[in-house]
């Protein structure tokens, strides 16, 4: 009986190294990170925010491609003039898979910084964009189950809990550094993230929307059909009998990527869309508006 539990103990630490010496590469076409923050600005006040970081879209910078990042609304709770993030362009990123190193350019910049490293050891330092001069280095390496799957995780600070998960980064915020362990500092929590369309961390089961100003009570639940969703680049709008006067499709920072007006016909075709994920709005005669979200996948 005991050398049983023993083998099945073995087969199980084995099938767990063989799933974390596997290298899960950084997300390259659609993924949501979701964040809360809160931060104590001295005399200026207090905020929480929630925030989603978004890809939008690939940037050619230098020769070389990267995915830019967006966050494409704050949702803030604030007291005083305070406040830590801001919508929009958050720079670009790219990843060398064959050195298990991520890299991001930030906002009015060219030349890219180190983001990740995935291959650092314990008591390495801690470099590139996440080390702002605090010293932190590798406290511990261990694994942590992403959807159905185990991926290498990095503590790197205990002050603040953060962490660096393979395939998914910082749990600090993503792009933002260390504070090490002075207080006060804004404090960042990843709250889920989702790749593939699916919540794959810290559970399968939490949704997991992008934060937008359309609030997710008008998302999902209106009188139209879309489908098929999600789409390979094209999607068919069904009205239901309503009247609709003229379809929007816009992106998730809210910019207007195209109108249609709608025909005596009840259902509008739109193909070559971007990859991403986008919102659909139809206004009827009334001027009432719906909205739809849809993902669109390579």
């Amino acid at each position: 009986m005991k050398q049983s539990i023993l083998i099945l103990l073995f087969a199980c630490i084995s099938s767990l190294i063989g799933q974390t010496n596997i290298y899960h590469s950084f997300p390259s076409n659609t993924a949501i990170w979701n964040f809360n923050a809160s931060a104590i600005c001295l005399t200026s006040g207090s905020t929480v925010e929630n925030y989603s970081i978004i890809f939008d879209g690939d940037t050619t910078i230098n020769n070389s491609i990267y995915i830019k990042l967006a966050i494409p609304y704050v949702d803030r709770s604030s007291f005083g003039m305070c406040s830590v993030k801001n919508n929009g362009y958050q720079g670009a990123i790219r990843e060398d898979a064959s050195t298990k190193k991520v890299y991001h350019i930030k906002p009015q910049q060219i030349t890219e910084q180190l983001l990740y490293d995935f291959t650092l050891q314990v008591g390495d330092s801690i470099t590139g964009i996440l080390d702002i001069g605090m010293g932190d280095t590798v406290i511990s390496i261990d694994s942590v189950l992403v959807g159905n799957n185990y991926r290498k995780r990095w503590t790197i600070n205990t002050c603040y809990n953060i962490s660096i998960i393979e395939g998914i980064g910082s749990t600090y915020g993503l792009l933002e550094g260390s504070p090490g362990c002075i207080t006060d500092m804004p404090d960042y929590s990843l709250t889920c993230f989702q790749g593939d369309s699916t919540a794959i961390f810290p559970t399968s089961s939490s949704s997991c929307e992008t934060i937008t100003s359309i609030t997710n009570n008008n998302l999902n639940h209106s009188p139209i059909t879309v489908f098929p969703n999600p789409t390979k680049g094209e999607i068919n709008i069904d009205f239901n009998d309503r009247k609709i006067k003229e379809a929007r499709l816009f992106n998730l920072l809210g910019e207007l990527i195209e109108t249609r007006n709608a025909t005596n016909s009840n259902r509008i075709t739109v193909n070559n869309l971007p990859i991403g994920a986008l919102i659909i709005e139809l206004i009827d005669e009334s001027n009432e508006s719906s909205h739809q979200k849809i993902i669109v996948t390579e």
